[in-house]
C-alpha cells in the first residue's frame, strides 16, 4: 500500500510539473521563485538610477534599410553623457533625462509624463508629437566587451534566457509612429541608445 501511495504521489507531482505554464515569476525547472515587488512590505516603487558608458546604435541620418537594434554591434559608437532616472513605478511619476553629445551635436531627452503602452510596459513610455520614448533596465543583454547580443544563442545548453545576470544595462529608444518595413525595427525613425554602466542610488 505504501509503495502504491508513493507511486501515485510521484505521478501526481509529475502531472503538476507538466501542467505548469511559464510565467515571469516562475519558469518550469527553475530553482527559484521571484516575489513580485508589491509582495514586499518595504517596496516604495521608487527607482533612482544613473547610466554611463552610453552608446548610440547607428546615426541620425542613416539611409533607409538600417538596423538600429544591431545585435552584432557593427554600427555602434560611444557617446559622451549620462542618463539620470528618478521614477516611481507605482505612481507613474518621476523624471528621465539623458544629456548626450552625439556626432550631430548636443541631444537632450527629458521625460516627466508617463502612460502605459502595453501591459508589460506600464510607465516608461511617453509620447512627444506622437513619437514614443521608451527606456528599460535589464540584466546584461550585450557582452560587456564586444557589445554583441548573443541571441538567439547557438548551441544553447541551459533553460534560462540569453542574458548575463552578473551585469546590467539600460536601453532607451525614440520611435516614430510611422512604419517603414525596410528598417529594423520597422519604423521610419528609431533612435537607440544603451548604457553599459548602471548605478543604483
Amino acid at each position: 500500500m505504501r509503495h502504491a501511495i508513493l507511486v501515485l504521489a510521484l505521478v501526481l507531482s509529475s502531472a503538476v510539473a507538466a501542467r505548469q505554464q511559464p510565467n515571469p515569476r516562475q519558469q518550469p525547472g527553475a530553482m527559484l521563485t521571484l516575489f513580485a515587488p508589491e509582495q514586499h512590505d518595504l517596496y516604495d516603487g521608487r527607482f533612482v538610477i544613473s547610466a554611463n558608458r552610453i552608446y548610440m546604435v547607428g546615426g541620425l541620418n542613416d539611409a533607409p534599410g538600417w538596423d538600429h537594434m544591431d545585435n552584432e554591434a557593427k554600427n555602434v559608437r560611444p557617446v559622451s553623457g549620462t542618463a539620470e532616472i528618478d521614477v516611481n513605478e507605482i505612481q507613474n511619476t518621476g523624471q528621465f533625462e539623458a544629456k548626450l553629445k552625439v556626432a550631430e551635436g548636443d541631444l537632450v531627452l527629458a521625460m516627466d509624463r508617463w502612460n502605459e503602452f502595453n501591459p508589460c510596459q506600464n510607465g516608461g513610455i511617453v509620447a512627444y508629437q506622437d513619437y514614443e520614448v521608451h527606456f528599460m533596465v535589464t540584466q546584461g543583454i550585450r557582452d560587456r566587451k564586444t557589445l554583441r547580443v548573443n541571441y538567439p544563442m547557438p548551441n544553447k545548453k541551459l533553460a534560462a534566457g540569453e542574458v548575463n545576470p552578473a551585469t546590467q544595462q539600460i536601453d532607451f529608444y525614440i520611435r516614430s509612429p510611422k512604419e517603414d518595413k525596410r528598417n529594423r525595427p520597422a519604423r521610419e525613425i528609431f533612435m537607440h541608445f544603451f548604457g553599459m554602466e548602471v548605478t543604483w542610488k
